[in-house]
């Protein structure tokens, strides 16, 4: 859409319409680049650690669960702590990521299964525990259910053990780079970054 030349409120819309849900936030990542905090359609910049991400080793699709998730919202009393938990957690995710981690996967375990959708597979559980076996956290990204998972390492040589753990069981890690986002054409249109 943004190559097109359509507004990035089109991407959005373009991009429910095909996958059927979703918060928009690949098409907000995409459009903002770098590190961004991205909340009720809104994008700032944020400060936090790039994650590890590692393929789980199965796709998921997101649309059913967030259809799990919004049934749940609408009848439980426990969505707003929910939200206020989870709310509570971006701060810290710059300063201690790997305790960040590590409660937002319980926060968001707690939530899968009071919605009842499964939310986590024997890959995403390997990966959180590789991580965790070298005092680092993870979990998975976005709704779960497979796809990929972001972990966090204390140390440049745990990270470095994480991977080679991941990778010798058969997990791949995915190399990620913060991008700059598209820019400004005028009018509102967007293109993508030119290529480094």
């Amino acid at each position: 859409c943004l190559a097109a030349g359509r507004p990035a409120a089109d991407a959005v819309l373009i991009h429910r319409a095909v996958q059927g849900s979703g918060s928009g936030v690949d098409v907000a990542a995409s459009v903002a680049g770098g590190t961004l905090r991205f909340q009720s359609g809104q994008t700032r910049p944020a400060q936090a650690p790039l994650p590890v991400v590692v393929y789980s080793g199965r796709s998921s699709r997101t649309g059913p669960r967030i259809q799990a998730y919004r049934a749940w919202a609408q009848a439980s009393p426990d969505h707003a702590a929910f939200l206020r938990r989870s709310a509570m957690l971006v701060p810290a995710l710059a300063t201690d990521p790997v305790a960040t981690a590590r409660e937002g996967l319980r926060i968001l375990v707690d939530m899968a299964a009071a919605a009842r959708f499964a939310y986590l597979t024997p890959g995403l559980v390997r990966i959180i525990a590789l991580a965790e076996a070298l005092n680092g956290g993870a979990k998975p990204s976005g709704a779960g259910g497979g796809d990929i998972a972001v972990a966090w390492l204390p140390d440049p040589q745990a990270q470095a053990d994480f991977i080679a753990a991941c990778r010798a069981e058969d997990l791949p890690p995915i190399e990620v780079h913060a991008a700059p986002g598209a820019r400004r054409l005028g009018q509102g249109v967007l293109a993508p970054p030119s290529p480094r």
